[in-house]
This record gives C-alpha cells, structure tokens and sequence, in this order.
C-alpha cells in the first residue's frame, strides 16, 4: 500500500507544479520559457519507450506513448497546444514515467515481468520530487531525454 500512496502523492506534487505555472506567470517555470525547451528536447520516440516496446510488447509501450508524447497534443487527433502549462504537466509527467521505467530497467532487470517500480530511489529522485513539489523547474538529469545508447539501445527498430 506504500507504493501506491507515494505514487499519488507524486501525481499531486506534479499537478501542483502544473497548477502552480497556469496560477502564477511570474513563477521560475513559467517565466524560463520551460515548455519551449521540453518541445526541444522530446525525442521522436524516447528510449524509455522502446524499451517498454522490447520489455512489455507493442500495446504497452503504444499506450505509455499516447499518454505521454507528444508534449503539445491537443486533445484530439491532429491538434496541438501553445498553452504553457499543459506542455508543462505533461513533460513533468512523461519523466515521472521515465524514471519509474528507468527503476525497472536498472533495478529488476532479471525480473522480466516488471518494467514499472516506485522503489528503490533514483540517486536525485529526492531532488526531483523537491523540484516538483517547490514549483522549481527540474535542471537535473531527464531520463525522459536519454540518447539511445543511455538505455542500451543501439537502434529503434519498427
């Protein structure tokens, strides 16, 4: 039951975060210009997803994909979004999924079933979730943002 409260606790700091840039335009990650970047940033198809595609099969990793990518989706196919604080949220939780698959990858590796985990820590989980729960844009490392190799992969096949 631990892991589940924690996991909603996380989901609330990152709403929080969210929130707090749609409230307040003059706070850090509103005014940085935070979702332009994260746009930037987001690759085609992130490593974490091709993974979830070796690990877990095509359904999962479709389904994590259209839940987090891309930043900008509109609501409905076809459209995209300019508004800040949803591009925000959405980048904020495309990494919280990142690093719950990244848990699964580095920590139960051998278990080939689990390719999600809330336990144990990531080195800068602590900083991560402080980031999220202040209001502070994350400068840390995204493993939303990995290169290929970062994940051990040396190609995305289709």
């Amino acid at each position: 039951m631990a892991g589940r409260h924690r996991k909603e606790l996380e989901r609330n700091r990152i709403d929080s975060a969210a929130f707090a840039v749609r409230r307040d335009p003059d706070n850090p990650t509103a005014g940085d210009g935070f979702a332009a970047r994260a746009l930037a940033a987001q690759p085609e198809l992130p490593p974490w997803i091709a993974w979830l595609h070796e690990r877990a099969g095509e359904q999962w990793a479709r389904l994590e994909y259209q839940m987090h990518y891309p930043l900008d989706y509109g609501g409905s196919p076809g459209t995209r979004t300019s508004e800040d604080w949803l591009i925000t949220q959405r980048a904020y939780r495309a990494e919280y999924a990142a690093r719950s698959v990244e848990r699964a990858r580095r920590f139960y590796r051998a278990q080939p079933g689990i390719v999600h985990a809330h336990a144990p820590e990531l080195p800068d989980d602590a900083e991560f979730y402080a980031a999220l729960e202040s209001g502070r844009e994350w400068t840390g490392h995204w493993y939303s943002r990995d290169p290929l190799g970062a994940w051990g992969l040396s190609e995305i096949s289709p």
